[in-house]
């Protein structure tokens, strides 16, 4: 909340102030997760997006884990998330830099596909290939 200069967060039942950079990325995050579980409802996707996390973790310079979370469970977390930045390398640099845009950048599938000259329907259509792409990778663990 602006009015005093002050912000908080609440997490796991605790209210807690931080600076308004955390808050910002903290609710910002929390809005594109919302966003696009809504459009994952409508397209009847399930799409696991953890762009919120990262930029949350590139900002902070830490690692984000739940205080209940075990080591096993964390170290599991980091392999999956290292393997996801293996197989984000393995795809072509033109869908890359789609997902780069979209999840990194927090640009939309139409302000991407105007910026390259394409169509919105283009795009999110490249969009799903490289997400099937990247699943088909992330099985063969």
């Amino acid at each position: 909340m602006k009015g005093n200069g002050k912000y908080y967060i609440a997490l796991h039942g605790e209210i807690h102030e931080v600076s308004h950079a955390v808050y910002q990325a903290y609710y910002q995050g929390k809005r594109k997760e919302k966003y696009i579980y809504e459009k994952d409802q409508v397209h009847e996707n399930h799409i696991l997006d953890i762009s919120g996390m990262e930029e949350l973790e590139a900002e902070s310079n830490c690692c984000l884990a739940s205080a209940e979370s075990s080591i096993e469970d964390q170290l599991l977390e980091q392999e999956l998330h290292n393997h996801l930045h293996q197989c984000l390398q393995m795809l072509p640099e033109a869908d890359q830099a789609l997902i780069q845009a979209i999840y990194f950048s927090g640009e939309t599938e139409s302000s991407y596909a105007k910026l390259i000259g394409l169509t919105q329907p283009g795009v999110s259509k490249r969009h799903k290939k490289i997400l099937a792409k990247l699943r088909k990778f992330m099985s063969n663990l």
